[in-house]
Formats: C-alpha cells, structure tokens, sequence
C-alpha cells in the first residue's frame, strides 16, 4: 500500500554547470544499472549452456544454437554497456570536485572482480581439438569410407570427446578413448606405456663448452641423480636467430646462429630445480648494431631460415623488439652474465642441448672474447633422455615420429590434457623461461612423479594428431559436401570466442573505472553524504497533483517543486517499460503517491523508503 511520508534527500546546488553534470551522472548511472542487470542475466545463462556443452561435448544442436543465441545477446548489451561507460566517464571528468573527491573515496577499496570471471577458461588446445572431433563426426556421416559400423566409429567420436570435454580429465580414460577410436576406425592401436623396446643409448661425444669436452651423462635418471646430488647445475633456454647451418660449417660447430635474444636460466641442485626453489633468471640481449626498425629485427631473425614455414614460426615466438631495446644488454655484457653463471657449475641441463644450446653459447662466447676456468664437466639433455626412456612416444613403427613426439610441444601439450599445469594460459612456449617450465615437468616425468609420468606415458596428444589426420585424410570425399557448413559453425564458435574476450574486456575496462559497476549504491552513499542533507517531504493533496510540503519544503522552493513534478509525470509515464531495479541497493523498490484520481503506479514492489 502507498504510504504518506517520504524521505527526500535535496540541497540546491548552486552552479548551473554542476546541476546540470550531477543530473547526467544520475541518468548515467541507472542505464547502466539497467545494462548490468541484463548483463549479468544473459551472463548466467551464457555460463550455463556453456558448462551445459562441456559436458556433452559441445555435439548438441540446441546447445550449440542457445550458445549462439546466448553471444549474440551478450554482445549487443556489452556495446550499449561499452558506451554508456563512455558517457560515464565523460560525465565524471565534468563533475565539480566535491562530487569527484566523494567518488575517489568511495571506490578507494572497490575489489575489481567481475562477473565475466565466471565463464569456464577453456584451454584453447582443448577448445581446437573438440572442434577438429565435432568436424569429423560430421565428416563420418558424410564419407562412404565408414558406411559400415558408421555409428560405431560416430560412438566412439563422441566418447573421445566426453573425455576430452570434461573438466577434470582423466589422462588414461582419455587415452583409451583415442584407443577405442582407432579400433572402431580400423586403425592399428598406438603402444601403451613399456610396450615400445628401449634402444641403446648413444653418448653424445662432441659437446664442448669454455673450450672443454663435456661428459654426456647419459640415459638413466636415477644414475643422473644420484652422482649430481648436491652438485650445483644449471638449466638453461636460449632463444635465438634461426639456426645458420652455412655459419656453423665456417665455424666448425654443431650449430650456430647469427645472434642471441634471449637466455633463460635455472640455478641450484638438481632437487631444487624439479621443486621450483632454484634461482630463476632471464638475461634479454639488444638486437645486432645497426637494426633501428623491427621490420629489421624480424628480417634478421629469419634470414637463415630454410622454409617460409619456418620463418613465420620464428617470427610469431620472437622476442619483442621494443623488450630487447628497453631490457636487453649488449652482447658482450650479456655472455659475461652467463658466463659468471655457469663458472661455479658442475652441470648444465637442457632440452636438445647437446645440439644446439652448449654449441651456440660456446660460438658467442668466443665471439665475445669471454675465456674462464668454469667447473662444468658433463651435460644432461633432456630430448635425449625422454626418447630413451619413452620409446613408445614413436609408435610400433616409429609412425609418430614426424610429429617430434618428445619435443617441448608435445609434451606440453600432454602436461596440459592431464591437467599438470608447466605453464600457464597466458604463457607461450619459444620463451625461454617457459620452456625452462615444460623442461622442468619432464625431469618430474623422468623422477617418476604420478602426474607428469603419467602424462608423458599416455603419449595423448601424439595419438591424437595421428589419428586425426589420418580419419581426415580418409573423410575428404565429405569434406565439400560439408565446407559450406563447417564454415558457418566456425563462426558461430569464433563469434562465442569474440564476444567471452569482448566481455572480458569490457569487465576490464568497468573495473579501471572510477565507479566500480556492482558497487553503485556504495557511490550513491557517499555523493549523498558530501553534498546533499535530509528533509522530509510530503504530498499535499490542496496544492494539486504533484504539490509537497514538510520541513524541507520552504527551503528548496519552486525550483525543486518543478524538478519534483517532472520526476514523478516521467515515471508516470514510463511505468510499464521501467526495469524492476536501477541498482542492485533499490532491491525492494519504489513505490510514488497516489495521484488525484486514486491511481498509483510503482517501480518494484516497494516496502521502505527511498532516497532520491
């Protein structure tokens, strides 16, 4: 029921200009509570037809359409929301300071959390591959290759991609899922773990480093560990210009490369290192003398470079040009560090470093002029180890092994399906210190430890690549029949993509705001506390539809009687298209004063007073 007495926070403000900015900043505020209620509705339910597709695999129609759905809607309020903060913040920027000085102190311990945190971080190796599955599914209903035992093969897809979907993945139930797929497709079954014969393994002989021969101190771990023990070793990355296979003959080198950027190291015993308590370094070396541009940069990079392929890869995991110029040492000062690091040493440890790593980090340091007595005597390299100790990585028939089945890349890759996480999402591989990570989980691996042996045992990712290929390769009469449509499902899912890291980004860009988006009514509290004050405001029948009186009464005058009128014949009018909150604080509503003819409109349900 309405009720007679309301509380009406007003004082005249007395600069035109600052009326006018705080009357803004208010219509401001409620379109964009109105715009975060939405939001955050189609938020919820873009979260759960997404939890909804892990689940399922993402094969259901009706949840690939209501995702779709779903983006669309989200995206087209993240527009109204990305441009009504900009008329926020235009509106704070013309705010008098007093006003600005209350919003400054109330978002001072605003947390910057926002609801886009709750969509599910999907890994985008998992993401690519689930669409590689749903393709060939669709492939296998099209091809006359599986036309007999079409819905076995169709079966075991999507079992694959249950496995490959669900949240906390089991490496093994996902490996014998990739089994059962090669089965159902008539392709001979990849090796389990211990089924592939361990070959002899071959020292290599003609690593030198500071001038001296190093040791290789071959394929058993256990042997590795226990005469390093307490030894300090040290890890070590290089990321460099492409190998120079001309410069490495003139030189008399196993490799060699035209300069070095990046040097990536870990320093303490070998325990330390597996345990992440070792020292952790990056040394960045400035480009060569006479490179001004990063089109230069990249030229060089690549200038050796056998393969367009091989240059666009280079290029993509290259250190940044402007980090170089802005972090990076000379060259000479920068083999210096290195090696000081390495002087005390007894070991260096790395993946394929026997072939590439000691060799280029003994051409630059010649080339530097850098002579010391180090203490280093033997090498560890990791490659070599994991062929040795994972046989079955290469396949009965060593049919995996075009796809570099014990390089980073893969293994990485492995890491990452069972859930062991080396790195980050953030983080790519060709970066030293990342790769320093990856190395770091095969050592682990190579220790036996349940999680990365398991990995590296299920061999998942390899099976996987193969499998895929060759189910494509067999598919391909399918394949125009269905580009039409493969198209216009690839974008749906890259819309779905834009529109998670569109609102992401507008969640970003709420929270560097000077409002925080779910702490309006914070605000609101502390604008009204620095420049209005109470008075009581009442409806007084006599003086007409909209007159008021109370103790506030004489002092706001005929300015607020018209502002007063106009609110209530606006909210009159634009009863039935209102929302049910402009902020989350007006939970329990509002409820506006019977007119002259007995009539009463609300917003929400009412139940309180208000402050307007």
């Amino acid at each position: 029921m309405p009720v007679d007495t309301y509380k009406i926070q007003l004082e005249p403000i007395k600069n035109v200009e600052a009326d006018r900015s705080a009357k803004e900043l208010a219509v401001n505020m409620a379109k964009l509570s109105n715009l975060v209620v939405a939001l955050s509705k189609a938020l919820d339910r873009s979260v759960s037809i997404q939890k909804t597709a892990q689940k399922t695999g993402g094969s259901d129609p009706r949840a690939i359409r209501g995702g779709t759905s779903s983006a669309k809607q989200i995206d087209d309020i993240v527009k109204d929301l990305s441009s009504h903060i900009k008329h926020l913040t235009t509106d704070f920027k013309n705010l008098p300071k007093t006003i600005t000085d209350a919003i400054r102190t109330s978002t001072e311990t605003i947390g910057r959390t926002t609801t886009a945190e709750r969509l599910p971080q999907v890994d985008p190796e998992i993401k690519a591959l689930t669409r590689e599955l749903l393709q060939l599914r669709k492939n296998i209903g099209k091809s006359e290759t599986y036309q007999t035992g079409k819905e076995g093969v169709r079966a075991a897809v999507d079992k694959l991609i249950k496995e490959l979907s669900t949240q906390k993945r089991d490496i093994s139930k996902l490996a014998d899922a990739i089994r059962g797929m090669s089965k159902a497709a008539g392709i001979k079954e990849p090796p389990r773990a211990g089924e592939g014969a361990k070959s002899t393994y071959k020292p290599t002989t003609d690593a030198k480093l500071f001038g001296k021969s190093l040791r290789d101190m071959g394929g058993e771990f256990e042997k590795i560990k226990k005469e390093l023990s307490d030894k300090i070793v040290v890890a070590v990355d290089l990321e460099t210009s492409a190998v120079d296979d001309a410069l490495a003959t003139k030189l008399g080198k196993i490799a060699a490369t035209e300069f070095i950027t990046q040097i990536a190291y870990q320093k303490g015993t070998l325990a330390e290192i597996m345990s992440g308590k070792a020292k952790k370094e990056e040394i960045y070396v400035k480009p060569p003398k006479g490179v001004k541009t990063e089109k230069e940069y990249l030229d060089r990079l690549v200038r050796s470079a056998p393969t367009e392929d091989d240059k666009k890869k280079i290029k993509a995991g290259a250190v940044a040009f402007d980090k170089l110029n802005a972090e990076g040492k000379e060259a000479a000062e920068a083999m210096a560090e290195v090696a000081a690091v390495l002087k005390d040493a007894e070991a260096v440890i790395g993946h394929n470093i026997s072939r590439f790593d000691i060799s280029v980090l003994e051409q630059h340091l010649e080339k530097s002029g850098i002579k010391i007595d180090s203490a280093i005597d033997k090498f560890v390299d990791t490659i070599k180890l994991a062929r040795h100790n994972f046989p079955e990585r290469y396949g009965k028939d060593f049919e995996f092994g075009k796809l570099k089945p014990h390089g980073l890349e893969q293994l990485d890759k492995d890491f990452r399906l069972a859930g062991v996480e080396a790195r980050s999402l953030s983080e790519s591989l060709h970066d030293g210190a990342v790769d320093l990570k990856v190395n770091v989980a095969l050592l682990k691996a190579l220790d036996k430890s349940t999680e990365e042996l398991t990995a590296v045992q299920s061999n998942a990712s390899v099976m996987l690549k193969k499998l895929l290929e060759d189910m494509s390769a067999a598919t391909q009469d399918a394949y125009k029949n269905l580009k039409s449509g493969t198209q216009k499902v690839a974008a749906s899912c890259d819309s779905i993509d834009t529109v998670n890291d569109r609102l992401r980004e507008a969640a970003k860009s709420i929270s560097k705001q000077a409002v925080g988006v779910e702490n309006l009514s914070r605000v609101k509290s502390a604008l009204q506390t620095r420049i209005y004050k109470e008075t009581v405001l009442r409806p007084r029948p006599e003086s007409g539809r909209y007159g008021i009186e109370g103790s506030g009464a004489g002092e706001v005058g005929g300015k607020v009687l018209r502002i007063w009128g106009d609110l209530a014949k606006s909210l009159f009018d634009l009863q039935k298209n209102m929302v049910t909150s402009l902020e989350k604080g007006m939970k329990k509503g509002l409820e506006i004063w019977k007119d002259s003819s007995g009539e009463s409109f609300r917003l929400g349900e009412g139940g309180r007073d208000w402050e307007i």
